[in-house]
């Protein structure tokens, strides 16, 4: 595995919330590079082990390389449909092909293959082999080398290398009806020396190094490689290159279910302690990589029943999870962390709001307020302010987005009063920016520019390029709405050169969209497509889909300007719909009133007076909307009568959101 957590341009993305979809960007543009430059062919095992975000990679790799020279090949067993059941139709791209039991004449010519140092194969054995294997290779494979070891196959006297088959002890022989019990059969066959290395293996998992395992038994690593190489010549393990930790050997078992069985094998008491001894052997070794294990670490902990330091590797392993944007895992991490940790604690209000964070991220809104909810109340009842104050900036956020500024307001204000009494300079530019930006949706621009320009101040003396960066952008958005377009530029420029001398995609991209907004305003349509255009490219790279909606609401409102109605159209549908699908209702509103507008321009004025009646009277509408409401009632002054707008307003205030949107969304698509 690589580790470039040293690197200058990775220390300055660490603090990007979206440093896990820029990485799966930069992956994405690595692959589509190689695979232009010739075939490419990825093989997977055992993806029914692998994580959700990694099979959502997947997904993303074949979306962005639909023509590209690139193969996935990927072996999984049917439990992956459970996680995936849309693989089991795949699409077009995908093609599924299901791996059958052998055929009585594919199980002869297994066994042909298997036994072929017999000279003769004896009808008995090849029934054996044949009717008990049922089709599965493996359990033929395995039956071949029990009969080995039971000496129902021995070496023939008279033929070097060859075999034979005795066959009266074949005959007595039991044969075990099960992969399981042949799988313990072959450990009872072991030594003593041999099953309890198996046995430590098993406990660090399916993968595992020589120098754990010799930790396990208090030997030194030369003093187990004779037993380890036995296991080898059986079949049982194999080596596996390279291995994660230098200096070590890393060995994997040849089956996950060999893994299992063995792992049943230990006393429960005996498990434990050796899970807790791999956790702490971990620890010492990952060293700058502690990332890449602490999941592991947790997992050992659980098992050993050591429920606080679980706990807290847990949290851990979900901070990170979230770091990378794989929110799913993130969720499962704080989940268990929660399930572990004590009632009534400061260490649960942090899991509190970690868990509604990560649930703000996956866009589950109703749920994360739940949780913070319960964050923000236990912290009350611990005196605990610093997180008292966490809960309730993320719930400012989660009002934002859903249109409830009053209680957005409350919340942010609350707890940058919190963060001030902490002299939490990182809370406090944090919170700065997400009210600055809440402030411009209402329209108090001067109140955003302090905002934005305390958290410029602190982002500066602090060397925090991130907040910096996000600071440079609100001041600029600012700058623009006052008009004063070339101080905007200014400031967008600087965030869009930081960005890219910092390698962050995901503010370049911001940037770049505010250029293009400073373009508009100042009357220059074509040279803000250039920029949208731009800014929506990277933002579909790295998935973040309310930027994708701003983004295409954006290209809509230029066509609108250049008199290119059904482009107008086709982008505010395409916005209106995904910022329904993610509830960011705020943004929906804004694609309404610009179809509202494009309507005005083709004779559809009863129409458009229902929409801005709607949207007008909505809760979450935003200052920007109501810019364009006026732009729109303004023409509609020029074509119908006064009473005629009247009516048609007051009939648009008695609806409901779903009801206008089915209705546009049955226009015909040009």
């Amino acid at each position: 595995m690589f580790d470039f957590s040293s690197s200058p341009a990775v220390q300055n993305l660490l603090e990007s919330p979206d440093f896990g979809k820029l990485a799966q960007s930069y992956f994405t543009n690595t692959i589509r590079a190689s695979a232009q430059a010739q075939p490419l062919v990825i093989f997977m095992e055992d993806l029914h082990w692998a994580d959700d975000s990694s099979l959502d990679m997947l997904e993303r790799l074949r979306a962005a390389l639909p023509t590209g020279q690139l193969l996935l090949v990927g072996l999984a067993r049917p439990t992956l449909f459970e996680r995936r059941p849309a693989w089991r139709t795949p699409p077009q791209a995908w093609q599924l092909i299901a791996l059958e039991t052998l055929s009585p004449e594919a199980s002869d010519a297994l066994v042909e293959a298997l036994l072929q140092r017999l000279p003769a194969i004896p009808e008995a054995l090849r029934r054996a082999i044949v009717s008990n294997a049922e089709g599965n290779p493996f359990y033929a494979e395995e039956l071949v080398k029990v009969l080995l070891t039971a000496k129902v196959i021995v070496g023939h006297p008279e033929k070097p290398g060859a075999w034979q088959v005795d066959l009266d002890s074949l005959q007595r022989f039991h044969i075990p009806s099960t992969l399981v019990g042949l799988l313990q059969a072959r450990l009872d066959s072991l030594t003593h020396l041999e099953r309890e290395m198996l046995q430590r293996a098993a406990v660090v998992g399916r993968h595992f190094w020589d120098a754990t395992v010799a930790e396990l038994g208090q030997a030194p690593v030369a003093q187990i490689q004779p037993t380890l190489e036995a296991l080898l010549r059986r079949g049982l393990l194999f080596k596996h290159e390279p291995s994660a930790f230098a200096g070590t050997q890393e060995y994997r078992f040849k089956h996950a279910l060999l893994r299992d069985v063995t792992y049943e094998t230990v006393l429960l008491k005996v498990r434990r302690d050796y899970h807790a001894q791999v956790a702490r052997w971990l620890e010492v070794h990952a060293g700058e990589r502690i990332n890449e294990t602490i999941s592991l670490i947790a997992g050992h902990l659980e098992r050993a029943g050591e429920a606080q330091q679980a706990a807290r590797y847990l949290s851990r392993a979900g901070s990170y999870a979230l770091w990378v944007s794989a929110f799913k895992e993130a969720l499962e991490f704080f989940q268990r962390a929660l399930a572990l940790a004590p009632e009534n604690t400061p260490e649960r209000v942090r899991l509190l709001c970690k868990l509604g964070n990560a649930q703000l991220y996956m866009g589950d809104y109703q749920t994360a307020r739940q949780v913070l909810e319960q964050a923000a109340a236990l912290a009350q009842t611990l005196a605990q302010t610093d997180t008292y104050g966490e809960a309730l900036s993320l719930m400012g956020i989660i009002a934002s987005i859903e249109g409830d500024p009053e209680g957005a307001q409350a919340h942010l204000e609350t707890s940058l009063a919190i963060a001030r009494q902490n002299a939490d300079n990182t809370a406090i530019a944090k919170i700065l920016y997400n009210l600055g930006w809440l402030e411009i949706r209402q329209g108090a621009y001067q109140t955003a520019e302090v905002s934005f320009l305390e958290a410029q101040t602190l982002a500066r003396a602090g060397g925090d390029q991130h907040r910096l960066i996000t600071a440079l952008n609100g001041l600029g958005t600012v700058k623009c709405l006052l008009q004063a377009y070339e101080q905007a530029r200014t400031l967008f420029e600087e965030s869009l050169e930081l960005s890219r001398r910092g390698g962050n995609r995901l503010t370049e991209a911001i940037a770049l969209g505010n250029l293009g907004e400073t373009a508009r305003w100042q009357g220059l349509p074509e040279l803000a497509r250039q920029y949208y255009q731009a800014a929506l490219v990277i933002h579909q790279e790295i998935g973040s889909k309310i930027n994708i909606v701003l983004m295409t609401g954006n290209l809509g409102h230029v066509a609108a300007a250049l008199d290119d109605v059904s482009s107008a159209v086709a982008c505010y549908r395409e916005a209106l719909q995904l910022a329904l699908q993610i509830r960011a209702i705020p943004y929906a509103l804004e694609s309404l009133a610009g179809w509202a507008l494009a309507l005005t321009s083709t004779g559809q004025s009863q129409l458009a007076l229902t929409v801005l009646g709607m949207v007008a009277q909505h809760p979450a509408l935003q200052t920007d909307t109501q810019t364009i409401i006026h732009q729109a009632l303004a023409r509609l002054r020029e074509q119908v009568p006064p009473d005629v707008i009247e009516a048609g307003l007051q009939h648009g205030k008695t609806l409901q959101l779903e009801t206008v949107v089915a209705e546009l969304l049955a226009q015909p698509a040009d």
